[in-house]
């Protein structure tokens, strides 16, 4: 897992209060329960580290990994619906310089050079659906959870985002010293105790945002990135 975590911003007003606690949160719940690898934490990462660390997992994951990449802070929509993930450098919005954002198609390209079976991106920003929507299908819905239901998943290439929110702003806190999306997804990773598909704790967030924001959790495929139906799924190691 790479972790991504923003609050101090040296142009972009407000500065956020819950982004730091989100990623450190979530790379715990992630290593102690599920036994990933954190290969970093990034707190309040600058443009050249952020896409320095995503470009440089081709050299680190290998073709059989699983790999999450976790992404909270700023988040921007363009006038032509582009998204972009804001690192503390970026420059203001209302700047014409938007050399230091990372867009969704960035991401998008190096999802799609990373050699994983098996990647998903949960992006806790505003407009970080931008990431799926653009022409993606639904991931698949299948209440049969079995054996050979997840043979089929874990057979299949996945490139999935779990999103805040859809085009939309999303909050900076509301659960308890974390935003409300990052308490939802950390919540039911702690008190998980089987194997869950993203898609089904995807389904659980959803209910559990939508009953208390005015934001729209999304699970996709990222288009043009190599998914071929499978799912990403979560193993307690404890």
């Amino acid at each position: 897992a790479l972790v991504i975590g923003n609050n101090n911003y040296e142009f972009m007003q407000p500065s956020l209060d819950t982004a730091v606690a989100d990623a450190n949160a979530v790379a715990e719940v992630l290593s102690n329960k599920y036994g990933f690898e954190i290969i970093d934490v990034i707190l309040d990462g600058d443009y050249k580290k952020i896409k320095g660390s995503l470009n440089n997992l081709k050299n680190i994951v290998k073709p059989y990994d699983n790999l999450l990449i976790y992404y909270a802070g700023h988040g921007y929509l363009d006038d032509a619906n582009r998204g972009y993930w804001m690192p503390v450098d970026a420059n203001t919005i209302d700047s014409e310089d938007n050399s230091q954002w990372i867009s969704s198609d960035d991401i998008s390209n190096i999802l799609t050079l990373l050699p994983a079976k098996h990647i998903i991106v949960v992006a806790d920003s505003c407009y970080s659906g931008s990431l799926v929507i653009r022409g993606s299908s639904d991931s698949n819905n299948n209440a049969n959870i079995n054996q050979n239901y997840f043979k089929q998943l874990l057979e299949k290439k996945t490139r999935k985002a779990l999103t805040s929110g859809a085009l939309q702003p999303v909050l900076d806190g509301g659960g308890q010293g974390h935003s409300v999306f990052a308490s939802a997804f950390l919540t039911l990773l702690n008190e998980n105790n089987i194997v869950l598909p993203a898609d089904t704790l995807s389904s659980s967030i959803k209910k559990i945002v939508t009953n208390t924001a005015d934001q729209t959790p999304l699970y996709k495929v990222v288009p043009k990135t190599g998914d071929e139906g499978g799912d990403f799924i979560f193993v307690p190691q404890n």
